[in-house]
């Protein structure tokens, strides 16, 4: 968590999409964060995001599902 404040504090409220924030991603349970970080943020296909992570890309598709929702929730968006 150190390095997820470190970058807090130099880029400020850093967000990425939709005003997620850094703290909002590091609150997920690793295998959410996982599949957010390839997909949303480096911009790999659920399908080569589960060859790297050794997973079946239904179950990338699953987590995404799910870490969107909790990133929804945190921030008060809508599931919209």
């Amino acid at each position: 968590m150190d390095r997820i404040d470190d970058l807090y504090r130099r880029h400020g409220a850093y967000e990425y999409d939709n005003g997620v924030n850094l703290r909002a991603v590091a609150a997920l349970p690793i295998a959410q964060r996982q599949a957010v970080v390839l997909v949303d943020w480096l911009g790999f296909p659920p399908s080569e995001a589960a060859l790297l992570l050794g997973i079946e890309a239904a179950s990338v598709r699953g987590r995404l599902h799910r870490a969107r929702l909790e990133l929804r929730r945190q921030v008060g968006g809508n599931d919209a």
